[in-house]
């Protein structure tokens, strides 16, 4: 997971001109001594005591809300509530409507589980039901959830509840580990865990199927089967191995489409369930997950086409320092780094170069096979392949404003889009 503030209102709408931007803000819900909830929001647009008392005065007008304390200085507003009293929406939306914003954080998290849009939109509503959450989006294609909402009002773990809640589960990527090879492995590892369940399902599933269809179909083999075991013995075998897949891959179903169901958002998986427990005596559950199994390794070759894009940076930089060459990782470099780029390198990231000339490939970004000539003063983009001569330039774009950066943006949002009919899914 990770969380970062973008510092930006919900709204743009001012009374009066903006002051600059605090250095920390922060937002938090507790309870008061005499039972009462206390909501903390982090203020932004106010520059005079005129604004203070103009939010302050929207607050105290909510039903519910027995009293509002606004701080300029820190831009801050403490609210008391009943226990029973508004939503934190309706706080937001009063403060909003008299010109201010509340500042609001953006966390993403990599649910396991989902396999269609009505999945994806199911986790959309449980993350969405929640006190301070102000919008959460889904993309199915790279099985990330991102949540915008206010800081300390709702947390983490409150995510993580409703998800599984709702039937589906949420991979932790904190800890340092980069977030696209730890939503590839769980991708991979679902896959996996997709296949060995088709391979158990099918190992019991032909049987029965030989069985039935050989009694109903073959003489040969119906004389052969009675002869060996009683109409009854034969009944027992295949209810046995019908539950065995049932009971066994078939628990892939319940685990997930039950919850769906009892939150009142049925899935696919609730259907399947349903289906397959209708037909018990039948078991339909190796039918399905094989289409299961197709759409997991589906979902990992999308998340492939992102790693490749990936997998052009370059991972070090020689950046200039002191007159000495200096090899850092490359989201070390800032902008006004001067870095050298020997032939054969990757350039790091996007800048203009200062020194020296080569040729560059540039095809990743234009599609050109042939180099293209650099020299002084030219703009390099971040991925490319220097060619022939050595060069040094200055990082003008680094981290996710480069140009290859932003091309991951789009892939990844392109995946995940789907016309407005899908909703009907």
């Amino acid at each position: 997971m990770e969380e970062q503030d973008d510092g930006q209102p919900e709204t743009n709408g001012r009374s009066c001109p903006p002051p600059a931007p605090a250095s920390e803000r922060s937002s938090s819900e507790e309870s008061a001594p005499d039972g009462r909830a206390r909501v903390s929001l982090s203020i932004e647009g106010m520059s005079c005591a005129s604004c203070a008392d103009n939010v302050e005065e929207a607050l105290t007008q909510i039903s519910g809300v027995t009293r509002a304390d606004v701080n300029l200085a820190t831009d801050r507003a403490d609210v008391a509530v009943d226990s029973d009293g508004p939503p934190v929406h309706d706080l937001i939306r009063a403060v909003e409507d008299r010109g201010y914003g509340v500042r609001t954080t953006e966390t993403t998290l990599t649910v396991q589980g989902m396999s269609c849009a009505s999945c994806s939109a199911s986790v959309e509503s449980a993350v969405e039901s929640l006190s301070g959450v102000t919008e959460a989006s889904v993309n199915l294609a790279t099985d990330r959830a991102t949540v915008r909402h206010v800081p300390g009002v709702v947390r983490r773990a409150d995510f993580t509840t409703a998800i599984r809640g709702a039937g589906y589960d949420v991979v932790d990527t904190e800890g340092g580990a980069d977030r696209t090879d730890v939503g590839r492995d769980a991708r991979e590892e679902e896959a996996q865990s997709m296949k060995r369940k088709f391979l158990w399902a099918l190992t019991f599933t032909l049987p029965v199927f030989v069985l039935e269809m050989g009694v109903l179909h073959v003489p040969a083999m119906e004389a052969w089967i009675t002869d060996q075991v009683s109409t009854q013995t034969l009944y027992y075998v295949l209810f046995g191995l019908t539950s065995a897949v049932m009971f066994g891959p078939g628990r892939y179903f319940y685990r997930h489409g039950w919850p769906a169901l009892k939150s009142g958002r049925p899935d696919m998986n609730t259907l399947v369930m349903i289906g397959t427990s209708a037909a018990y005596g039948y078991s339909v559950v190796a039918t399905f997950l094989p289409g299961v199994y197709m759409e997991a390794l589906a979902k990992g070759r999308a998340s492939d086409a992102i790693r490749s894009l990936l997998d052009l940076q370059a991972t070090t930089a020689r950046v200039v320092r002191d007159g000495k060459e200096v090899e850092v990782d490359v989201r070390e470099v800032v902008p006004d780094d001067v870095i050298r780029v020997r032939p054969g390198e990757k350039v790091p990231v996007d800048g203009k170069v200062v020194d020296g000339s080569s040729y560059v490939d540039e095809s990743m970004v234009t599609g050109e096979p042939d180099p293209v000539s650099k020299g002084e003063g030219d703009e390099v983009v971040g991925g490319t392949i220097n060619k022939t001569g050595s060069f040094t330039f200055r990082a003008t774009r680094v981290g996710e404003e480069t140009v290859l950066s932003q091309i991951v943006e789009m892939v990844e949002e392109a995946q995940g889009s789907a016309p407005p009919i899908q909703s009907l899914a």
